[in-house]
């Protein structure tokens, strides 16, 4: 069977995590989580697996580490990452990847021997990465998997909700580095370009678009066409759980919950800690994501 990456993009805090997890219970698929952070944010920083131990001393990731042949150290490649996946290469990218230089063409092979020790290690067919980055779509297109993208959207209102929020630091439940409010309208420009650039750069790709709240309200309708017929993961949508977490790198703190059920009705809708100000900019905007497809698929 040829080897598979299901790439979802997105925009922050848009339901990302929940949709690796439940992709990842399907048979032969395994769940990376955000796996453009598993060097920084794993390897380094030695960060927790959604099995709850550090990332290099994880049974999967210990074992991935091992059978990756790469070339460049863990602080080289990390640079490099930081380099060709942030938004402030999209300009360069393409250029770049046109006549890759020698630290490209290292960087493009050993991210090529990370997912081929996934797979290796994991024996599965099918790698759900939920990176979110835009950029790393064109990376993969490099590689010469059989990639299918998933553009996952949530309304606005919801991601300028969930990004007034502040949180302390906590390794212990998943939460990275310590959450702090940002400006409405950082979060506007981000929503409206990273949606857009998702949407240009996904178009030559097998391509899926899946709404964050359509994915609560008929999750089994929703993911369908994802399931290659498989009867018993279909069943467990749904009843709507249970989906096990189990090596998540990186990504939302749901990951590290013992079992994962999804919700009757999309979570953080309350607009709770939105101002007045907040709320004339979402609720027009909330009424154009209404304009947005829901489940649609396009083959490449």
């Amino acid at each position: 069977m040829r080897k598979k990456i299901i790439y979802i993009a997105a925009v922050g805090l848009s339901g990302t995590t929940l949709l690796d997890t439940v992709l990842g219970s399907r048979e032969g698929v395994f769940s990376a989580g955000e796996l453009i952070f598993f060097v920084k944010n794993g390897l380094l920083e030695r960060q927790l697996c959604a099995c709850g131990v550090e990332v290099p001393d994880c049974e999967v990731w210990s074992e991935v580490e091992k059978e990756w042949n790469r070339q460049l150290s863990p602080a080289e490649y990390t640079e490099i990452s930081k380099q060709v996946q942030s938004k402030k290469s999209f300009f360069k990218i393409r250029k770049k990847l046109a006549s890759p230089d020698p630290e490209l063409s290292l960087f493009l092979k050993d991210t090529k021997a990370l997912y081929d020790a996934i797979y290796r290690v994991t024996g599965c067919h099918t790698i759900v990465d939920s990176s979110k980055a835009p950029l790393r779509m064109l990376l993969l297109r490099e590689l010469g998997f059989d990639v299918t993208v998933i553009h996952m959207t949530r309304r606005f209102g919801d991601v300028l909700n969930s990004n007034k929020k502040s949180a302390k630091k906590d390794l212990s439940i998943g939460r990275e580095a310590e959450v702090v409010p940002r400006k409405t309208s950082r979060v506007f420009v981000d929503w409206i370009l990273k949606n857009a650039t998702i949407a240009v750069l996904s178009s030559s790709f097998t391509k899926v678009n899946v709404k964050y709240e359509e994915l609560v309200l008929n999750t089994d309708q929703t993911l369908r066409k994802l399931t290659d017929g498989d009867a018993a993961f279909m069943e467990k949508l749904k009843n709507r759980g249970p989906f096990i977490p189990r090596h998540l790198v990186a990504g939302n703190k749901v990951r590290m919950l013992e079992d994962l059920w999804i919700a009757e009705r999309p979570m953080n809708s309350s607009y709770s800690r939105l101002s007045v100000l907040d709320k004339a900019v979402a609720l027009p905007m909330d009424q154009l994501y209404k304009l947005l497809p829901g489940y649609t698929e396009t083959k490449k």
